[in-house]
């Protein structure tokens, strides 16, 4: 039933809509991850400017039932964003690059909503995390990815 594919698929939906005139950043400038724990212990190594992971958290997905034979899973994708303060150039421009980057990401979703294969519908249901420290600036959003299962 369950898979990471989802996570995999909207990684490479943002990198191949990745605007490079409106978040100041490369697709080379970002580290690509998939895996929480990868992430957060890698900011100190990672020498990009900014980590982009996509993830499913603890129990990402749960079943509406419709019939005997097919199933309506949702399925969490945790899109994680941080920006290195200091790469960045200081806080403002973190600031800066990160309400670029958080809006090009709505905007991919939005656009995107019903074209991601294997999906019949996906939508951001709200920022997951959202954080400011002098080294690095954070903000993750809660994708839902809802598809049908037929048995």
């Amino acid at each position: 039933m369950f898979s990471d594919t989802f996570a995999e698929k909207i990684s490479n939906l943002l990198q191949e809509n990745w605007n490079v005139e409106s978040t100041r950043l490369q697709v080379s400038d970002v580290f690509w991850g998939h895996d929480k724990y990868e992430t957060m212990t890698s900011v100190e190594q990672v020498s990009q400017k900014a980590i982009v992971s996509t993830y499913n958290p603890q129990n990402p997905a749960t079943v509406d039932i419709l019939s005997s034979q097919t199933n309506f899973i949702h399925e969490t994708v945790v899109v994680d964003v941080i920006l290195h303060t200091a790469i960045l150039g200081g806080t403002d421009s973190a600031i800066s690059v990160r309400e670029a980057v958080r809006q090009l990401i709505l905007q991919v979703i939005h656009q995107n909503a019903t074209l991601l294969p294997g999906a019949a519908l996906m939508r951001v249901e709200g920022e997951y995390v959202r954080g400011e420290l002098p080294q690095i600036q954070r903000e993750a959003f809660k994708v839902i990815v809802s598809s049908f299962e037929v048995m």
